[in-house]
C-alpha cells in the first residue's frame, strides 16, 4: 500500500539566481522584496521620489541583490528601471500575462514576494529592451509622432472653420496644408476677402482653375469663425516648428552613432520613389540610416526611409536578442499562436499587442498590399481567400522576416515581381491538381488547341469565373481549383456594387469611347488631358489600371525605315557600264569637303576636280554648294567663266551669306576669272541668246540640265 504524501514532502526547487529580487510597481509606492535569508524584514515599501529609489537601491546592495524582476504598469516603471539599471543591477521587465499570481493571494506584499520566488527559479524571461542610445533615439521618434497627431488635430479644427465660413478649399485642393490651401488660409487670416485675389495664390501644380478656386471661396465671414481659424493656425505653425527641433535631434544623434559603429558605407542606389511623403523628417534619412546600418532596409517593399527609422526605433540595431526570424515575428505577435489539445488545433489565432513594431509592420503590409510586387500579389491571393485582416497579418509577417535577415544577416532583398509569384502560384496549385488525380487514379492532361489560361487572376474575376459555371460544375469544386472560399464566393455575390465599382464602369466607358474616336491612336496621357478637359477629374493612374485591367491599349505607330536600297526588288539589274558609272560617283572626292582651288599646269581645276587637259575657256565648275548647309543649289558650267555672274538675291531670300563654290567663298583670282563683281548674290546662267536664267538658292538640288552640265555632259 502507498504511502500519503504531504506538501512537505515534495522535493523543493532550486533557487536558479540567489540574489534574485523583485518590485511590485506602483504610481504612490512600490513594494520590494529579497531574499528571507537575507534579512529579517524580507518585503518592504519604498516611496516614489528619486531619494526614496536610490535609498531601495541602498538596500539592495546590503542585501546582495544582483538581478531584479518588475512588472510593467504604464510609465511608472521607468525611473525605476534607469536609476537601478545606473547603480549596475540587471534589471529584466516582466510582463504581467507571464507573472500571474496564485489564485487567493492577491495583496501587494504576496504579489512582490512571489514576482521574486518565480525569478529565484528563473521562471521569469524579460521583455525587450533596447541599449541606452536606441532607447534616446525611440523617445525621440515617439515624441516627433506625437507632434504630427496634434498638428493633425489643428488641420481639422482649420477645416472646420473654413466650413463654418462655407469655405469650400478641401473640395478644390488635394491638401489644405499644401502650397495652394496654406497661400490662400493666410491670406484670409491676413484679412482678404476677395475671391478674385484669393484665386490668384493658386499654384501652377494644382489641378482645379482659377474659376473653380474663385467659387468656391465665395463664403459667409463671422468674426467668430476667423478667430477659431486664426488660433488653429498658429498653433499648426507651432508645432510643425517643434516637428523641426525633433528633426535637428534625431539628425546628430544618428550622427554621433555613426561615428561610433565602423560601417561599411558603399554606394548607395538610386531610390523607387521619388516623391517626398507627408510629415517625412527634413534630413536625409535613406543616407543616414544607410551609413549607421551598412544595408539598405528601403529595398524592401512597404518599408520608407521613415517608417524603416521608426522600426529601428523600437528594434535596435543589433536583433541578437532574437535566435531566429521565427522568435522575431512571435515577440511582434504576427506568427499564429497555437492552441492544441487531443492533436486537435482548437486556435491559431495571434496574439493580441499593442507593439508599435507590429503596427508600423501592418501599415507597411496594406500599402504594399496595392503594389505591383511579389509581395502586393501574395497580399490580394490571401486576402481574397481568407480576408483582409489575416492577408494583412501574414504579409507583415513576410516583411517582418525580411527585416530581420536584412539587418541581422545583411540580406540584399531583390523584388522577382507579381508575375513571377503568379507563375509560382500557378506551378503550385497544378502540381497540387496532379497529385489529387493521381490519388484517386486519373491522370491530369492539358486541353489541345486550348490557350494557356492563367489562374493567378484577381478575386473579382474569379468569382465572376464561378458565377459563370456554376451551372455547369459544383461550386466548391471551382472555388477549390481557383484558390478561393466558398464563403468569400457568397459574400461577393450578396454584396452591393460599390461606388466605386460602378464610377470605374462608367469611366471604363468614357475611356473606351475615347479610344474608339481616335481610331486607338491615345494611349494614357492623352487620354487623361481629353478626360480632363472634358470635366472628369480623375488620375492618370487610374486610368492607366483600367486600361490595362479591360485591355485598352494604343496602336503603335511602327518607326519609319528610311532606306536607300531595297535588295529584295523584283526589277532588272543595271548594265555593267551604269554600275562603273554609280561606283566611279561614290569614289570620287567630296567636293564639298576639299577647301582649296589650284591651278594645274595644262588647265584650272576648282576644288580639286579635274577634267584633264583643257583650256581655261573649256573649264567646267562642279557643284556650288551652301557654306552652311553643305547641299547642292546650283551647278556652273559653259564655255567660259566669264558667263556666270553674281548678283544680290531677291529680298524673299534674306540669309546674308555667301554662295561658295567647293564650300568656301570665291577667292579674288575665281572672281575675276568668273567675272564675278560682287561676293554675295544668286547664279546666273547665259543663254545663247544672252538672256540670263536663276537658279533659286533655296532649291537643294540643281536642275536638271545644270546636273547634266556637271556631270561632263555638254
Amino acid at each position: 500500500m502507498l504511502k500519503k504524501r504531504t506538501a512537505g514532502d515534495r522535493p523543493a526547487l532550486k533557487p536558479v539566481n540567489v540574489g534574485a529580487a523583485a518590485i511590485d510597481i506602483g504610481s504612490k509606492m512600490h513594494m520590494a522584496a529579497v531574499n528571507p535569508a537575507c534579512t529579517d524584514v524580507p518585503v518592504r515599501s519604498f516611496g516614489t521620489f528619486t531619494q526614496d529609489l536610490h535609498e531601495l537601491a541602498d538596500w539592495f546592495k546590503m542585501c546582495g541583490v544582483t538581478s531584479v524582476a518588475m512588472e510593467s504598469t504604464g510609465v511608472y516603471w521607468i525611473p525605476v528601471y534607469e536609476i537601478l539599471e545606473q547603480r549596475g543591477f540587471e534589471v529584466i521587465l516582466v510582463n504581467a500575462r507571464y507573472a500571474k499570481n496564485v489564485p487567493g493571494r492577491k495583496t501587494d506584499v504576496s504579489d512582490a514576494a512571489w514576482l521574486r520566488e518565480l525569478h529565484s527559479y528563473g521562471l521569469l524571461r524579460g521583455s525587450f529592451r533596447p541599449d541606452a542610445e536606441i532607447a534616446t533615439l525611440r523617445a525621440y521618434l515617439r515624441q516627433r509622432e506625437r507632434l504630427v497627431e496634434y498638428a493633425a488635430a489643428h488641420i481639422q479644427h482649420m477645416q472646420k472653420a473654413l466650413m463654418e465660413m462655407n469655405l469650400q478649399l478641401h473640395h478644390v485642393v488635394s491638401d489644405v496644408t499644401g502650397a495652394t490651401g496654406m497661400r490662400i488660409i493666410r491670406a484670409i487670416v491676413a484679412g482678404e476677402r476677395n475671391p478674385d485675389v484669393l484665386a490668384t495664390y493658386r499654384d501652377v501644380r494644382c489641378h482645379s482653375s482659377i474659376e473653380t478656386i474663385r467659387a468656391a471661396l465665395v463664403g459667409n465671414d463671422r468674426h467668430e469663425h476667423v478667430f477659431a481659424l486664426t488660433q488653429s493656425l498658429e498653433l499648426y505653425d507651432v508645432y510643425q516648428a517643434k516637428m523641426l527641433d525633433c528633426d535637428r535631434k534625431l539628425e546628430v544623434l544618428i550622427a554621433t552613432l555613426n561615428n561610433k559603429g565602423a560601417k561599411p558605407v558603399g554606394k548607395l542606389s538610386r531610390p523607387r520613389t521619388k516623391t517626398k511623403q507627408v510629415n517625412t523628417s527634413t534630413f536625409d534619412v535613406r543616407s543616414a540610416l544607410y551609413g549607421l546600418l551598412g544595408v539598405d532596409l528601403t529595398e524592401i517593399h512597404g518599408l520608407g526611409p521613415s517608417l524603416a527609422l521608426k522600426l529601428v526605433g523600437e528594434c535596435g540595431t543589433d536583433l541578437r536578442a532574437w535566435p531566429s526570424a521565427k522568435h522575431f515575428t512571435s515577440w511582434l505577435c504576427l506568427a499564429p499562436g497555437n492552441k492544441i489539445s487531443g492533436g486537435k488545433v482548437l486556435s491559431a489565432r495571434t496574439r493580441r499587442s499593442s507593439s508599435r513594431a507590429a503596427a508600423l509592420l501592418r501599415l507597411a503590409a496594406t500599402t504594399v498590399g496595392r503594389s505591383d510586387t511579389a509581395l502586393g500579389a501574395f497580399y490580394r491571393r490571401l486576402s481574397s481567400r481568407a480576408g483582409k485582416s489575416k492577408a494583412v497579418t501574414a504579409t507583415a509577417r513576410k516583411i517582418a522576416v525580411l527585416f530581420y535577415n536584412t539587418l541581422r544577416h545583411g540580406m540584399s532583398y531583390r523584388d522577382p515581381g507579381a508575375d513571377h509569384y503568379e507563375q509560382q502560384y500557378r506551378t503550385r496549385v497544378l502540381a497540387n491538381l496532379q497529385r489529387r488525380a493521381k490519388s484517386l487514379g486519373f491522370v491530369l492532361q492539358a486541353i489541345p488547341g486550348e490557350v494557356d489560361r492563367d489562374l493567378c487572376w484577381s478575386s473579382d474575376m474569379r468569382f465572376r469565373f464561378i458565377e459563370d459555371r456554376r451551372a455547369d460544375y459544383p461550386v466548391t469544386i471551382l472555388c477549390h481549383v481557383l484558390g478561393v472560399s466558398p464563403a468569400g464566393y457568397y459574400a461577393w455575390r450578396a454584396r452591393p456594387e460599390s461606388r466605386r465599382s460602378a464610377a470605374n464602369r462608367g469611366l471604363v466607358d468614357d475611356i473606351k469611347r475615347v479610344h474608339r474616336d481616335t481610331s486607338g491612336r491615345y494611349g494614357s496621357p492623352r487620354i487623361h488631358a481629353e478626360l480632363r478637359a472634358q470635366g472628369r477629374g480623375v488620375s492618370r493612374g487610374r486610368i492607366e489600371r483600367l486600361m490595362r485591367r479591360h485591355g485598352v491599349r494604343a496602336i503603335m505607330a511602327r518607326p519609319r525605315r528610311v532606306r536607300t536600297t531595297d535588295s529584295r526588288h523584283r526589277l532588272p539589274d543595271r548594265p555593267e557600264s551604269a554600275r562603273a558609272e554609280l561606283h566611279r560617283r561614290r569614289t570620287e572626292p567630296d567636293l564639298a569637303r576639299r577647301h582649296h582651288l589650284r591651278r594645274d599646269r595644262s588647265g584650272l581645276a576648282l576644288s580639286g576636280r579635274h577634267y584633264g587637259p583643257v583650256q581655261p575657256q573649256d573649264c567646267r565648275l562642279g557643284d556650288v554648294r551652301s557654306s552652311t548647309r553643305r547641299t547642292a543649289i546650283g551647278g556652273l558650267a559653259d564655255g567660259h567663266l566669264g558667263a556666270a555672274a553674281w548678283r544680290r538675291p531677291d529680298p524673299p531670300f534674306r540669309s546674308r551669306r555667301s554662295i561658295c563654290l567647293g564650300g568656301v567663298s570665291p577667292s579674288d583670282e575665281v572672281r575675276r576669272l568668273a567675272g564675278l563683281d560682287e561676293p554675295q548674290g544668286r547664279l546666273l546662267r547665259q543663254r545663247p541668246d544672252g538672256e540670263l536664267l536663276s537658279h533659286s538658292q533655296d532649291r537643294a538640288r540643281p536642275s536638271p540640265a545644270i546636273c547634266n552640265t556637271a556631270r561632263g555632259h555638254t
